[in-house]
């Protein structure tokens, strides 16, 4: 195997398929070009849909395109086999063996281009080391959590593509990416952390607001009843006062009559008391008449 760093070039390639219920033909890929430089770091984006999955396994062998050309190098390659090309791929549901353990994992595509076994043991220790799973070669694939059986399956892709240099090239990258990944994750994390944080204090703040909404509710009820205790009170004071203000009315009345009858009183009491004066100085005038006679 050449350890000769290879560009990829693809040349109007495209890939068809027929649906299977109108069976009409439809592109997957429809002339994609494409030249990547040995040693690049290159991603392919796009919507669902759009083909990415495909042209990968169009570069690593699992699909054949339609139409146009793909060269590893200089060399035309779509007609070979997977196992014939110098690529690897990591697949999105990771396709590890469930019968081999991670050391045989990750030394399969090795086995099969005829690695000296040294050779073998050599890279893939070195290879797990650096996706920090070191010790577990003899885990099997089921005993791996997720995150670990996606480490087994990029190692497994990185060590078969090992060429000289270009392997460390791949390993700093994979280390820049594992970094940034990193500080994302803990900065989603204490972004979800502050969320959590401000939701709580968010529904302990509705929590308050409705008890206080609550107190004031039952507060307004209270002091509509004081209220309309109060207002039924001076209705009932209104006519006490009412009933007061008629009876100092007669009563009025009543001086009033008393009045008139007093000052007729007075009235005939003075002149009864001059006709008396009137009787006294008649009898003194005849007791002095008869005096004198």
């Amino acid at each position: 195997m050449s350890t000769e760093k290879k560009g990829v070039r693809l040349e109007h390639i495209s890939k068809i398929y027929q649906d299977p219920k109108t069976h009409k033909d439809f592109y997957a890929v429809k002339d994609v070009s494409l030249d990547i430089t040995p040693g690049s770091f290159v991603t392919l984006l796009g919507p669902s849909g759009c083909g990415k999955t495909t042209t990968l396994r169009m570069i690593a062998g699992f699909e054949s395109p339609d139409e146009g050309e793909i060269y590893l190098g200089g060399e035309a390659i779509n007609a070979l086999t997977p196992n014939k090309r110098d690529t690897a791929m990591v697949f999105q549901s990771y396709a590890l063996f469930p019968h081999y353990n991670v050391f045989d994992n990750v030394a399969y595509g090795l086995k099969l281009r005829k690695v000296p076994k040294e050779e073998i043991q050599r890279r893939v220790t070195d290879i797990l080391a650096l996706v920090e799973l070191s010790g577990m070669e003899s885990r099997m694939t089921n005993q791996l959590s997720g995150g670990q059986q996606q480490r087994v399956a990029l190692a497994r892709a990185l060590v078969a593509g090992e060429a000289g240099k270009g392997f460390a090239v791949v390993a700093n990258q994979v280390n820049q990416l594992a970094d940034q990944s990193a500080a994302a994750a803990k900065e989603s994390d204490v972004l979800i952390k502050t969320s959590v944080t401000a939701v709580g204090k968010g529904v302990l703040l509705a929590e308050e607001t409705a008890r206080q909404l609550e107190i004031i509710a039952d507060n307004s009820k209270t002091i509509t009843e004081e209220v309309s205790g109060i207002a039924e009170t001076l209705e009932n004071q209104a006519l006490e006062i009412q009933q007061i203000n008629d009876g100092i009315e007669q009563i009025n009345d009543v001086v009033q009559t008393n009045s008139a009858t007093s000052e007729e009183c007075a009235a005939a009491s003075l002149e009864m008391n001059s006709e008396a004066e009137h009787l006294h100085n008649m009898i003194r005038e005849l007791k002095v008449s008869e005096f004198d006679e």
